[in-house]
C-alpha cells in the first residue's frame, strides 16, 4: 500500500502545477527538450516531463542537496511504478476520480525509466552553465529570477540580467522562454523583469502582469529575436 500512497502523492504534485503549465501548453509547440532554472528538489520539473510529455527535461540548480533529493525522488517514483504496475489490486479500492488518473499515469510511466530522460545538474543560472547552446525548445523559470534579483548583491540588476541571458542562449532560435516571477521583491521593490527582458532582445509571446496565480505574480513567454 505505501507504494501506492508515494504515487498517489507524486501524481497530486504534479498536477499541481497544470493551471501553471497550461499557460502555455497551449501554444500548439513541440516541448520535446526542456530546461528548467531553478529547479530545487524537482516536483516541477517532472511535472514538466509529464504534462508536457518531452523527451529530455534538465533541471539546474544551485543547491547539491535539493538536487540530489530530487534525483533520488525520481528514482523511488520509477521504482513504486514497476511495483504496482505489476499489480493492479493496489488501486483498485480508489475514489473512481483519482483511480482512473492513477491507472493513466501507470499505464504511461510504469515501463519508462524517468532517469532516462530526466536530469538533474548543479549550476549557477547567473553564469555560463554546462547546458548546450541553442538546444532546448523551452527553457522555464518559476520565481528563480525571483531570487536572484530580489538578492542583496544584485542592487544593479547585473546577476538577473546573466541570468537571462543564460537563458536565452540555451533556448532554440525557435524556442521560447517562460518565466512566473513575482512582481515585487520580498522589501517591497519593483521587479521589472519584463523590461530586462526586453533589453536583452528577446520579444514577448505573451506577458500577463495581473494573472490569478496570486496577486503579486507576473507571467512572462519571450522568444529570440
Amino acid at each position: 500500500m505505501i507504494y501506492l500512497q508515494s504515487i498517489v502523492s507524486t501524481l497530486q504534485k504534479i498536477m499541481s502545477y497544470q493551471s501553471r503549465i497550461n499557460r502555455f501548453s497551449s501554444l500548439n509547440r513541440n516541448f520535446n527538450r526542456i530546461a528548467h532554472f531553478g529547479c530545487s528538489t524537482g516536483y516541477e520539473t517532472l511535472a514538466l516531463s509529464v504534462l508536457l510529455g518531452a523527451h529530455e527535461v534538465i533541471g539546474v540548480d544551485i543547491n547539491e542537496k535539493s538536487l540530489q533529493q530530487a534525483r533520488d525522488e525520481i528514482k523511488n517514483i520509477h521504482e513504486d511504478l514497476k511495483i504496482v504496475g505489476r499489480n493492479q489490486q493496489y488501486f483498485q479500492n480508489l475514489p473512481d476520480g483519482i483511480r482512473l488518473q492513477v491507472e493513466n499515469f501507470i499505464r504511461d510511466y510504469s515501463s519508462r525509466n524517468f532517469v532516462e530522460y530526466v536530469e538533474y545538474i548543479e549550476g549557477d543560472i547567473t553564469q555560463r552553465t554546462s547546458l548546450q547552446s541553442d538546444y532546448f525548445d523551452l527553457v522555464f523559470s518559476d520565481n528563480s529570477l525571483y531570487w536572484v534579483a530580489c538578492s542583496d548583491n544584485d542592487t544593479t540588476w547585473e546577476n538577473t540580467i546573466n541570468a537571462i541571458r543564460e537563458m536565452s542562449r540555451v533556448a532554440k532560435p525557435t524556442g521560447i522562454i517562460v518565466a512566473n516571477e513575482p512582481k515585487r521583491c520580498f522589501d517591497g521593490k519593483p521587479l521589472n523583469l519584463r523590461s530586462l527582458f526586453e533589453q536583452n532582445k528577446l520579444l514577448p509571446v505573451e506577458i500577463s502582469e495581473d494573472i490569478d496565480l496570486a496577486e503579486n505574480e507576473a507571467f512572462y513567454i519571450f522568444k529570440r529575436a
